[in-house]
Formats: structure tokens, C-alpha cells, sequence
């Protein structure tokens, strides 16, 4: 499963890398990067090694404005904006377990 979750960071950097150097959509780019961010705090939280209460509030707030982002402004990430807002509350509720 940790190495699932390697190729997932792995893969969202060179996505989020590729679209913005492209050029196309480097709000894009922004989104790879949070999901990215996302999967690298749950591997470091599985293999026993959690982050600061800071790292997780921080990416509660980027994620949360990515997904109201990509839900208000841009119409064409709908689906990307419920994803990052469901997985600021996956960090939320791991930031709660582990002060818990």
C-alpha cells in the first residue's frame, strides 16, 4: 500500500510539473500538487511518522480553497473541487486522531 501511495505522489508531481510547463491550465498544476501533498502526508502518517499539527491545518486550508476554487471560479474541475474538498476533510480527521 506505501508504494501505492509513492506512484500516486509520484505521478501527481510530474502531472502538476507537465501543466505547468505547458502551459495549458497551470491552475491545474495547483491541484496536482495539493493531491500530491495530500497522498505524501497519509504515507508519512502510515509509516509512523506524522507531520505537525501546522502541516495538516495548512493543507486543510489549501486544500479547502482549491476546492472552492475549482467548485466557484473555475467551471471546468467540478470533480476535482469535491475531491480536494473531501480530502481536506480526510486531513482534518486525521489531524483529529492524531491529537486525539
Amino acid at each position: 500500500m506505501q508504494i501505492f501511495h509513492i506512484v500516486i505522489v509520484i505521478f501527481f508531481l510530474l502531472s502538476g510539473i507537465y501543466q505547468l510547463y505547458t502551459g495549458d491550465m497551470p491552475v491545474l498544476a495547483i491541484h496536482y500538487f495539493l493531491i500530491a501533498l495530500y497522498f505524501f502526508i497519509t504515507y508519512q502518517e502510515w509509516r509512523g511518522n506524522p507531520f505537525s499539527r501546522l502541516i495538516y491545518w495548512l493543507a486543510i486550508c489549501l486544500l479547502t480553497a482549491d476546492g472552492l476554487a475549482n467548485l466557484f471560479i473555475y467551471s471546468y474541475s467540478l470533480i476535482g473541487g469535491v475531491i480536494s474538498l473531501i480530502f481536506a476533510f480526510l486531513v482534518w480527521k486525521s489531524s483529529q486522531r492524531l491529537t486525539g
